[in-house]
């Protein structure tokens, strides 16, 4: 985790956004062990659905969309491009399920994508009025334009 700390300051990350980031990856390791013991027969693809579930919960965009909206590459991390907020809240949402799976017994994987989608759009309401309060998307850290304006991709 130091040397990742350490790409990361190389590269013009803020301390508060490095600390955001290095937490979330430790939230992350958790979440995906509580995810693994919770899901029966789970399959290879648990994670990638379970992440773009928690997107769309709690960012409204898929992985995919997120991705294009970043401008980054297949095999690029998005969280390395994600805002300090959206880390926060990704975190929050990824170390609340991880506690809510660790409280049920084995389930099928649609149980646990359901866990995983209540705790999102939880943090989505919040998410939202910060970004709508400080004026910026948190996940981009672009401008919000004014109502009833699209931004072009």
């Amino acid at each position: 985790l130091e040397r990742t700390a350490e790409q990361y300051k190389l590269h013009g990350k803020s301390d508060s956004w490095i600390t955001a980031r290095v937490e979330g990856i430790v939230t992350r390791k958790a979440f995906t062990e509580a995810l693994s013991a919770a899901v029966l027969n789970a399959p290879e693809t648990l994670f990638g659905v379970t992440t773009d579930q928690m997107y769309k919960g709690l960012w409204e965009r898929t992985t995919a969309q997120l991705r294009k909206e970043l401008k980054i590459k297949p095999r690029e991390n998005l969280r390395d491009h994600f805002g300090k907020y959206a880390l926060i809240y990704t975190q929050l949402a990824e170390e609340v399920s991880a506690e809510r799976l660790k409280n049920v017994e084995t389930v099928p994987m649609s149980v646990a994508m359901e866990i995983v989608w209540q705790v999102s759009v939880l943090f989505h309401t919040q998410a939202q009025a910060l970004s709508q309060a400080l004026g910026y998307d948190l996940v981009t850290e672009k401008p919000l334009l004014p109502a009833g304006k699209k931004r072009r991709q």
